[in-house]
């Protein structure tokens, strides 16, 4: 479904007929998934989603690499950007991507991973690594078609963004903004996908 005035997409979720829930009288009524209103009277609340996701914006990057030192001093205690699970891409003219998992929805690294030792957190979205089952083959590594997915040496676990458990440092440091976490709606996934097809599509023209 498509608004025709903004050009934005959502996914209907239900459709509901005969609805004497929502106040007085008979009426049919459309709901989509990720709604970002919450109102009071909704018959339908599991159209909610009140996951969130982390939304970059390249052109209001500067490439300071605040969220690379903010990642690894809060994963590993130092800051080293080379164990960050953020990193900033420097072009030329003055051209720099943020970039994390996107937390694919048909993970790749997923269904790779011989161990289940990535694990994806229902609630949230973010898939996740056990490190007790992760076993060091570095599979995920080689799957991913973003390069998003580290191995940490030392500690022998493959290493990714898990948008810190709901507080992400890369966001919360940003200081022009370009790391934003921001709620799932429909419009956020949607610019998120189109993101991640520029960056797929750009990495195959480097091959």
């Amino acid at each position: 479904m498509s608004d025709p005035m903004s050009g934005e997409e959502g996914i209907v979720f239900n459709i509901q007929r005969h609805s004497v829930h929502d106040g007085p009288g008979i009426r049919t009524i459309v709901f989509l998934k990720g709604c970002p209103l919450v109102c009071r009277w909704c018959c339908n609340p599991e159209s909610q989603d009140f996951a969130r996701e982390l939304a970059y914006n390249p052109e209001k990057c500067i490439g300071c690499g605040t969220c690379e030192l903010a990642c690894s001093l809060a994963h590993n205690g130092e800051c080293r950007p080379a164990i960050a699970r953020v990193n900033v891409f420097r072009f030329a003219k003055g051209k720099n991507v943020p970039m994390m998992c996107f937390q694919c929805e048909e993970a790749a690294c997923m269904a790779v991973c011989k161990t289940k030792a990535l694990v994806r957190d229902e609630k949230t979205g973010v898939v996740n690594v056990d490190a007790d089952k992760c076993i060091g083959c570095r599979m995920c590594v080689m799957a991913c078609p973003f390069g998003n997915i580290a191995f940490d040496r030392v500690a022998k676990v493959a290493i990714k963004c898990n948008h810190c458990d709901g507080e992400p440092m890369c966001a919360e440091f940003c200081p022009t903004a370009a790391i934003e976490y921001v709620p799932a709606d429909t419009a956020t996934l949607n610019r998120k996908k189109e993101f991640s097809a520029k960056m797929k599509q750009a990495l195959e023209e480097v091959k």
